[in-house]
Protein backbone atom coordinates (compact mmCIF):
# COMPACT_ATOMS: atom_id res chain seq x y z
CA UNK A 1 0.00 0.00 0.00
CA UNK A 2 1.40 3.84 -0.81
CA UNK A 3 1.80 5.83 2.23
CA UNK A 4 -0.99 7.99 3.02
CA UNK A 5 -1.53 11.26 2.15
CA UNK A 6 -1.56 14.13 4.03
CA UNK A 7 -5.07 15.00 5.90
CA UNK A 8 -6.65 17.78 4.02
CA UNK A 9 -8.79 20.19 5.73
CA UNK A 10 -11.88 22.38 4.82
CA UNK A 11 -13.45 24.96 6.29
CA UNK A 12 -17.21 25.33 5.30
CA UNK A 13 -18.96 28.75 5.25
CA UNK A 14 -21.10 29.42 7.98
CA UNK A 15 -24.13 28.77 5.69
CA UNK A 16 -22.59 25.23 4.82
CA UNK A 17 -22.15 24.55 8.74
CA UNK A 18 -25.61 25.61 9.78
CA UNK A 19 -26.88 22.91 6.68
CA UNK A 20 -24.65 20.14 8.12
CA UNK A 21 -25.89 20.95 11.32
CA UNK A 22 -29.56 20.52 10.53
CA UNK A 23 -28.56 17.46 8.12
CA UNK A 24 -27.08 16.14 11.33
CA UNK A 25 -29.98 16.75 13.81
CA UNK A 26 -32.22 14.87 11.66
CA UNK A 27 -30.92 11.77 13.06
CA UNK A 28 -31.84 12.20 16.49
CA UNK A 29 -31.63 8.66 17.12
CA UNK A 30 -27.81 8.68 16.59
CA UNK A 31 -27.68 11.88 19.29
CA UNK A 32 -25.65 10.53 21.36
CA UNK A 33 -23.14 9.58 18.89
CA UNK A 34 -23.36 12.92 16.29
CA UNK A 35 -22.65 15.20 18.89
CA UNK A 36 -19.25 13.46 18.64
CA UNK A 37 -18.50 15.08 15.24
CA UNK A 38 -17.01 18.64 14.44
CA UNK A 39 -19.47 20.36 12.08
CA UNK A 40 -16.98 23.23 11.67
CA UNK A 41 -14.18 21.51 10.03
CA UNK A 42 -13.88 18.55 7.62
CA UNK A 43 -10.75 16.71 7.46
CA UNK A 44 -10.33 14.23 5.07
CA UNK A 45 -7.11 11.83 3.33
CA UNK A 46 -7.91 11.28 -0.12
CA UNK A 47 -7.79 7.81 -1.31
CA UNK A 48 -5.17 6.26 -3.09
CA UNK A 49 -6.35 4.76 -6.46
CA UNK A 50 -8.05 0.99 -6.67
CA UNK A 51 -8.79 -1.03 -8.71
CA UNK A 52 -12.85 -1.77 -7.75
CA UNK A 53 -13.19 -4.27 -10.46
CA UNK A 54 -10.66 -7.10 -9.09
CA UNK A 55 -11.88 -8.77 -5.64
CA UNK A 56 -9.41 -7.16 -2.77
CA UNK A 57 -8.08 -11.36 -2.52
CA UNK A 58 -8.34 -14.35 -3.96
CA UNK A 59 -9.70 -16.18 -0.86
CA UNK A 60 -13.41 -16.41 0.41
CA UNK A 61 -14.77 -12.82 1.01
CA UNK A 62 -17.08 -12.11 4.15
CA UNK A 63 -19.80 -11.71 2.56
CA UNK A 64 -19.60 -14.84 0.38
CA UNK A 65 -19.19 -16.75 3.92
CA UNK A 66 -21.75 -14.73 5.87
CA UNK A 67 -23.67 -16.02 2.59
CA UNK A 68 -25.16 -12.94 1.64
CA UNK A 69 -26.79 -12.78 -1.93
CA UNK A 70 -23.74 -11.59 -3.72
CA UNK A 71 -20.42 -13.10 -4.79
CA UNK A 72 -17.64 -11.39 -5.19
CA UNK A 73 -17.19 -11.60 -8.52
CA UNK A 74 -20.69 -9.96 -8.76
CA UNK A 75 -19.60 -7.13 -6.53
CA UNK A 76 -16.90 -6.18 -8.80
CA UNK A 77 -18.94 -6.41 -11.94
CA UNK A 78 -21.42 -4.15 -10.44
CA UNK A 79 -18.37 -1.69 -9.26
CA UNK A 80 -16.95 -1.80 -12.67
CA UNK A 81 -20.59 -1.11 -14.15
CA UNK A 82 -20.79 2.20 -12.04
CA UNK A 83 -17.41 3.13 -13.11
CA UNK A 84 -17.56 2.88 -16.70
CA UNK A 85 -20.84 4.82 -16.28
CA UNK A 86 -18.91 7.28 -14.87
CA UNK A 87 -15.65 7.15 -17.01
CA UNK A 88 -14.73 10.83 -18.52
CA UNK A 89 -16.32 12.24 -15.10
CA UNK A 90 -14.16 14.80 -13.02
CA UNK A 91 -13.68 13.33 -9.66
CA UNK A 92 -13.59 15.90 -7.26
Amino acid sequence: MPAPQPAVSLHPTTGEIARKRQALEAYASQGDFLIRFDSVEESFRPLPEYDYGRAPHEGVLNYEAWQWSMTGKQVCAAFQAYLNSHAGLERS
